[in-house]
């Protein structure tokens, strides 16, 4: 049997960070692979490249990197794309293998409000990447302006996606009878700093691979948001 790691998320674009978070959680939970996963048409967020750019790009980052791959399987999906119909989907390519959803710290306190959580999580273990923030830095849930929010916001999940980090973990596992392992990371890298800082006009060496760099460079990407 092996331990497969699922990492979704838009990649818009992949950098150094996501890199460094898959081998991260492949060494500390002795995964045996790691599947990068871009998102398709995403319900939860909106101006983000095609589907084909981020897996190009995500492609170019993992090129002769060991144990981690690349699906393209959320961006063959047509309509809205879902996380629980995704794992479902690995559940019949895996069916004797053990499944770990990996994603950051804000995607885990926004997961109440995702298409059918309880699907999702009682279907693996999640593996969440947490990062140590200032109190002054402290963002509140549900993020504002996110969409699946606007319209839903049940004291409840909204009370628990507040709470301190390993007691917010303990509500979600006590509730949707799941496993959630939790892991250190410390780099400030960000998807949204790469893509200001390409279209102020400056340098993004050391935040992504050189060839994500260059395909940046060459396709004219992020030059206004």
């Amino acid at each position: 049997m092996m331990k497969i790691g699922i990492y979704g998320g838009t990649f818009n674009p992949i950098h150094n960070g996501h890199i460094k978070l898959a081998e991260n959680a492949k060494r500390i939970y002795q995964l045996d692979k790691v599947i990068f996963l871009p998102s398709g048409n995403s319900y939860m967020k909106s101006n983000v490249l095609s589907g084909r750019q981020r897996y190009h790009m995500v492609c170019l980052a993992l090129m002769d990197r060991d144990g981690l791959e690349v699906s393209d399987l959320e961006i063959r999906r047509e309509g809205a794309t879902y996380s629980y119909e995704t794992m479902e989907e690995f559940h019949g390519i895996y069916p004797n293998d053990e499944l770990f959803f990996l994603l950051g710290e804000d995607s885990l306190r926004m997961i109440e409000w995702w298409k059918e959580p309880a699907r999702l999580m009682g279907q693996c273990s999640l593996i969440v990447a947490s990062r140590m923030q200032d109190a002054s830095n402290r963002q509140y849930y549900p993020v504002d302006g996110c969409e699946a929010a606007v319209d839903d916001r049940d004291d409840q999940n909204c009370h628990a996606a507040n709470m301190q980090l390993p007691q917010y973990i303990r509500y979600l596992e006590e509730k949707y009878h799941t496993h959630i392992y939790c892991m250190e990371m410390q780099d400030a890298t960000s998807s949204s700093r790469i893509r200001e800082s390409v279209a102020k006009g400056q340098e993004i060496d050391g935040m992504v691979p050189d060839a994500v760099r260059d395909y940046i460079r060459k396709e004219h990407l992020y030059r206004s948001i």
